[in-house]
């Protein structure tokens, strides 16, 4: 078979140590189809992680945006989002019509942040009449979380 075609199905495929080898090698051989697979990793952990440097910044932005806007992969995306300190892709979160959970796990992800901007953003949310009450407490300990480590890490630096 074709190594451009036989890569991504594998790559793809159910067996995870084959798609382990697969990432691999289309990362280290073919960069240019990693940006296209990376839209279909982003619920797989292990791949996503191989793949995440090897792709193209803006590319990899919007997959991790994606995959934070869904239930099943946010558990994934988050984290990569939050090491980013991506700000914006999770107050459009916030503000869009998204299921609640998914918009808990983005302001999860804004404390984890602990910067000004996210903490600006967790106290729109908490202030906002609009928003849901659950959302609003989710966003006050999201905030007082966020001042916490924020001041943990001002002392660690001391």
């Amino acid at each position: 078979a074709d190594d451009g075609v036989l890569r991504p199905a594998v790559a793809l495929g159910p067996d995870a140590a084959a798609r382990a080898l697969a990432i691999e090698a289309l990362r280290r051989r073919a960069p240019a189809t990693t940006n296209a697979l990376l839209a279909e990793i982003i619920d797989d952990r292990a791949s996503l992680n191989r793949l995440i440097g090897a792709v193209d910044a803006d590319a990899a932005l919007l997959a991790l945006r994606a995959g934070a806007a869904g239930v099943h992969t946010q558990g994934v995306a988050l984290p990569h989002l939050v090491r980013r300190g991506d700000v914006e892709g999770l107050r459009v979160i916030l503000e869009g019509a998204y299921p609640e959970p998914v918009r808990l796990g983005a302001l999860e992800a804004l404390a984890q942040i602990a910067t000004p901007t996210a903490q600006d953003a967790l106290a729109a949310v908490a202030k906002a009449e609009a928003t849901p009450k659950a959302l609003r407490k989710a966003a006050w300990r999201g905030l007082r979380r966020s001042k916490r480590a924020q001041d943990a890490s001002r002392e660690v630096q001391a």
